[in-house]
């Protein structure tokens, strides 16, 4: 199975990311109501393949391990943006200074690391800390894919 086989599409025409963080953000508003808010702008020209359920581990800690700990909510932001050489994916969310600390084992980071290392090699990084009350995940992707997608074909489902 090559590696177009263990991708999906973000497509800014038509869905600026994937479809189960969407139904995930849209359970968790029914139970946070006005307490969550999602701003998921993209600046992303074209079409990339992308591992799937990428979003999905870092969308669950924004709600998990941020907004639901802070008792006036927040705006989980998920930006997506291009250049010809590579693909950024922001996923930001507020974070209470006094929350517990280390509340997770860090799995989902981790298994998001691991992924991208797999399919992409070093050609892929992942960063994340917090500055200013909010915690920031960073996915830089290449443009073409993997050494294995080299020949730019990007239009698999």
């Amino acid at each position: 199975m090559g590696v177009a086989h263990v991708l999906c599409r973000i497509d800014k025409r038509d869905r600026p990311f994937p479809r189960l963080a969407t139904q995930f953000l849209e359970i968790e508003r029914v139970r946070f109501g006005d307490r969550l808010r999602v701003d998921a702008g993209s600046s992303a020209a074209s079409t990339w393949l992308v591992p799937p359920l990428l979003l999905q581990p870092l969308v669950e800690n924004a709600v998990t391990h941020g907004v639901a700990h802070v008792i006036e909510g927040g705006v989980i932001r998920i930006a997506i943006s291009s250049t010809d050489s590579s693909l950024t994916i922001d996923v930001e969310n507020p974070c209470d200074p006094e929350r517990p600390r280390r509340t997770g084992t860090g799995l989902g980071l981790s298994n998001v690391r691991g992924r991208l290392e797999a399919i992409y090699g070093n050609h892929a990084r992942v960063t994340a800390g917090e500055t200013d009350g909010a915690w920031k995940v960073r996915l830089s992707l290449p443009a073409d894919g993997s050494p294995s997608l080299a020949s730019g074909d990007r239009s698999h489902d």
